[in-house]
């Protein structure tokens, strides 16, 4: 079952659950995660409007998976189903999301989750900065301005090390609270 959510083969699924094959709560929450891993949208829609109970635990790494692979549909999907998803959760996909550079999904996860918290957005800058991934950077910084100083200093001197230069000038442009004392 796990397998063919996947391959994201939709009719096999609903054949599946419409004859009442006997599949256990383990196999549908692997389903529902490597549907979200793989971004098929509808298999992860399915499985929860057939009524079927989902552990927590699968819904939290389903949206991690999602969050991870860059399926903001999934995302947000799975973001109705929030009081399954820890505070953490939402720091870990941000991070993750924001290192493999999938702006969307760290513009969502940022501007309409109010549950990510100024040391995840820390974390995820310090991520796409290492990574190089400019465009994260700067949808980080506009959209959230109470990032801790010392995240924006440890970003701005990793830039400079690793030699990107449109995170350092994008960190100096929109964080002008930067001194030459916090670079000492």
């Amino acid at each position: 079952f796990p397998m063919i959510a996947s391959w994201g083969h939709i009719a096999s699924i609903k054949h599946l659950l419409q004859n009442r094959i006997d599949i256990d709560a383990e196999e549908i929450g692997l389903a529902l995660k490597a549907a979200a891993k793989y971004g098929h949208d509808s298999i992860v829609k399915l499985l929860f409007s057939h009524g079927i109970s989902i552990s927590s635990s699968y819904v939290r790494l389903a949206f991690k998976q999602a969050a991870i692979h860059g399926h903001a549909f999934v995302v947000e999907y799975l973001h109705q189903y929030r009081t399954y998803i820890f505070v953490e959760d939402f720091g870990l996909a941000l991070a993750k999301a924001s290192e493999k550079g999938h702006n969307y999904v760290v513009e969502m996860i940022i501007k309409n989750f109010g549950n990510v918290s100024t040391a995840d957005v820390g974390w995820a800058l310090k991520e796409a900065v290492i990574h190089g991934r400019s465009s994260i950077v700067e949808i980080i910084l506009r959209c959230r301005a109470d990032i801790f100083t010392e995240d924006v200093v440890w970003a701005f001197l990793e830039a400079s090390e690793q030699g990107h230069i449109s995170n350092v000038t994008l960190l100096l442009q929109i964080r002008k609270d930067i001194s030459a004392e916090d670079l000492d």
